[in-house]
């Protein structure tokens, strides 16, 4: 017997409504200081040109442009998460409710209510995620069309900057050095995988391939573990290191910190992951940071360019897969989302390995 069927439905209607409001929202806020907004849900018109005085005051200003376009995604993102928080505590409440109803039940009756609940209230969950993702890729769409509005010089470089990883704030930086200036991570680093097998790209791939399964916990900053290796982090002093193209990267970075945090005496290891991009998944990138498993039996990933913890729960589903010391130079290979994650016990054994670049 399934309970609130009604109350569900128009649950999922809101989610909708959401969705597009969302994108409504994130088109018109992309209009980049001396700029007209040319990106849809825009009032003005897609062929039009910029005057002559607009048009000099843009040839100026390509960086304060390219930072306003950047700005506006991640405050994007965050309104996206924000929307993602609130659906999921709407989901915990209609279940809740569920869950009240049925205890009105008896027998068989009560069992195929709680069934239900639960069921609606994982998908109601799978929805809430699928909103999230839709927006971000969203945003980053709109984003890329800002990019595009200032007018870039040709051959400039972006380079995927992120502050926590790719479930956290991200932007396409014009060089290295301004990426690093923020204090954020350069996130394409590591040669790709071979592309033969290229995968068909879809929402929410959870494939798992000798997998090691690991929760994500929130880091809390009263908790003593993790305020230990946080100043252990930041006292090894890696982070300050140059980024230097060519020479040391963020394999350099990984390694380094995993080998100075192993030398305090935590059992830290060596993390390569790519992702492959594609809608509603993260951003495509090949990277590599720092590990450590912490002796609650606890896993937190670290990336070394910021010292930060990052999470690395690609789908949304709580749970982190991963390969423990195995790898497939592949792109049909994922672990967590349409990403494959491999964890090694240092760089060297990665690779020993194949692993690219490390």
């Amino acid at each position: 017997m399934k309970v609130f069927s009604f109350k569900n439905i128009l649950f999922i209607f809101i989610l909708a409504i959401l969705l597009l409001t969302l994108s409504m929202v994130i088109a018109e806020n992309y209009s980049p200081r001396g700029h007209q907004n040319k990106f849809p849900g825009s009032t003005g018109d897609q062929n039009e040109t910029l005057d002559n005085e607009t048009e000099g005051e843009h040839n100026e200003t390509d960086d304060g442009c390219i930072e306003e376009c950047s700005d506006v995604y991640t405050n994007t993102i965050k309104e996206c998460n924000s929307v993602y928080n609130d659906l999921i505590h709407q989901c915990n409440d209609n279940r809740e409710n569920s869950l009240e109803a049925c205890g009105e039940l008896k027998g068989e009756e009560k069992r195929d209510c709680v069934k239900n609940a639960n069921i609606e209230s994982k998908q109601c969950k799978k929805n809430a995620r699928t909103i999230k993702y839709e927006c971000k890729q969203t945003a980053r769409e709109e984003r890329k069309n800002c990019f595009d509005a200032c007018e870039a010089p040709p051959g400039s470089e972006e380079i995927l900057c992120c502050a926590e990883g790719l479930n956290g704030e991200c932007f396409l930086a014009d060089t290295i050095e301004s990426c690093r200036a923020r204090g954020w991570a350069v996130m394409d680093c590591m040669p790709p995988l071979n592309a033969n097998d290229l995968p068909t790209i879809t929402d929410f791939r959870n494939e798992t391939h000798n997998p090691f399964n690991t929760s994500n916990p929130p880091y809390n900053a009263s908790d003593p573990l993790f305020v230990s290796l946080a100043n252990n982090v930041t006292a090894s002093g890696v982070n300050n290191t140059a980024y230097v193209p060519g020479s040391y990267e963020c394999a350099n970075f990984a390694g380094d910190l995993e080998a100075n945090l192993t030398a305090r005496g935590y059992n830290a290891t060596f993390t390569a992951y790519w992702c492959h991009g594609g809608p509603g998944n993260p951003p495509p990138t090949a990277h590599a940071i720092t590990d450590v498993h912490l002796s609650d039996g606890r896993l937190v990933w670290i990336e070394p360019q910021t010292n930060r913890m990052i999470n690395m729960d690609m789908d949304g589903d709580g749970i982190v897969e991963y390969n423990n010391n195995a790898f497939t130079n592949s792109v049909a290979v994922t672990t967590d989302d349409n990403c494959q994650i491999s964890v090694w016990e240092n760089r060297a054994q990665a690779s020993a390995a194949g692993v690219p670049g490390a």
